[in-house]
C-alpha cells in the first residue's frame, strides 16, 4: 500500500439519536452517536450489558458475515452493523462511540438514510489528529462463492467504485453497471438511501415470524418475485448500496484507514 496523503480525522460535533425497530429482534431500540476522541475509531457500546460492553469496530472483531456483517461473540455482539458503518465511513467521520441498546440498530426502512440524517444534523467536528490515505501498490483481486473485488491503483486521490451486476445469461434481468466517485456528497445523495432487496420465497419467511418483526423487515426491504428476480431500478440501486455497504463495513471501517483506490466490483448477488 502507498501513502498518498493525509486528512485531519473528524467526528461528530454533537450527540445524535435514532430510534426504530429492530428488523432481528422486533424490539425498539434507541441507537446514539457520540463524539470520540482521536485515533479512537468505531466503537459499538453495548448499553443495555453495562458501561464495559464495548465493541470495536474492526476486522478481528468481525464473528459473522451471513446475509449481514456480525462483530463480536455471545453475548457482546452486534449484527447488521453495514449501514451504521456506511454512513460513518461514507461522511468521513473517523471516530465515534455507537451506544446501542440492542444486539442490533434500528432497522429504520432498509437502508442508511436514517442514520445519514442524523449524522448530518450533529454535523462533523476536525480533531487535531491525521488520518492516512492510501492507494495500492498493485492490484488486489479476492473472489468467493461468484463474487469479486478488486482493488486497482489510480493516480488520483479518489475512491472511485465501479458494480457490475450479471445473475447469468438466463436471468430476466440483463447486465448492468455503475460508476460513481465517492465523496460525502454523493454518498448521502446517491447511496444513503438504497435498500436491500430480497426475493418473495425470502420475505414470505419474515412474515411467519413474531409481530413485528416479520411486518418491519418484509415493508423495510425490496420485494420481488420468485422467478422474475427485482426490477431493474431496485437491482441497480440496491446492488450497489449492499455491495458498498458490505465493502466499507468489512474493509474501510474494521481495517480504520481509509484508502483511495479505483475498485471495480463484479457480483452476482447482493444481500445485507
Amino acid at each position: 500500500m502507498n501513502r498518498v496523503r493525509y486528512r485531519a480525522q473528524q467526528t461528530v460535533a454533537g450527540p445524535a439519536e435514532v430510534r426504530g425497530v429492530g428488523f432481528l429482534t422486533g424490539a425498539d431500540i434507541r441507537l446514539r452517536f457520540l463524539p470520540a476522541p482521536p485515533s479512537s475509531g468505531v466503537v459499538f457500546a453495548r448499553t443495555d450489558l453495562g458501561p464495559k460492553a464495548l465493541l470495536p469496530a474492526r476486522l478481528e472483531m468481525v464473528t459473522g458475515t451471513q446475509r449481514r456483517t456480525t462483530l463480536g461473540a455471545p453475548p457482546l455482539t452486534v449484527g447488521l452493523v453495514e449501514h451504521v458503518l456506511a454512513a460513518l465511513a461514507g461522511l468521513h467521520i473517523d471516530n465515534c462511540l455507537v451506544e446501542v441498546n440492542a444486539p442490533e440498530p434500528p432497522g429504520l426502512d432498509g437502508s442508511a438514510w436514517g442514520f445519514v440524517a442524523a449524522l448530518r444534523r450533529a454535523g462533523t467536528r476536525l480533531q487535531p489528529a491525521r488520518r492516512a490515505i492510501w492507494s495500492p501498490t498493485a492490484s488486489i483481486i479476492v473472489r468467493q462463492q461468484g463474487a469479486t473485488l478488486a482493488l486497482h491503483p489510480t493516480p488520483l486521490p479518489e475512491l472511485r467504485l465501479s458494480y457490475i451486476l450479471n445473475y447469468g445469461m438466463f436471468s430476466p434481468i440483463g447486465p448492468q453497471r455503475r460508476t460513481l466517485t465517492v465523496t460525502p456528497e454523493s454518498f448521502a445523495n446517491e447511496l444513503a438511501s438504497c435498500r436491500t432487496f430480497l426475493l418473495e420465497e425470502e420475505a414470505q419467511v419474515l412474515k411467519t415470524r413474531p409481530w413485528p418483526t416479520c411486518w418491519y423487515s418484509a415493508r423495510a426491504a425490496r420485494c420481488t418475485t420468485p422467478s422474475a428476480g427485482p426490477t431493474s431500478r431496485s437491482v441497480t440501486k440496491s446492488s450497489i448500496s449492499s455491495a458498498i455497504f458490505l465493502f466499507w463495513a468489512t474493509i474501510l471501517s474494521a481495517i480504520w484507514w481509509p484508502i483511495a483506490p479505483d475498485i471495480p466490483s463484479i457480483s452476482s448477488w447482493s444481500g445485507p
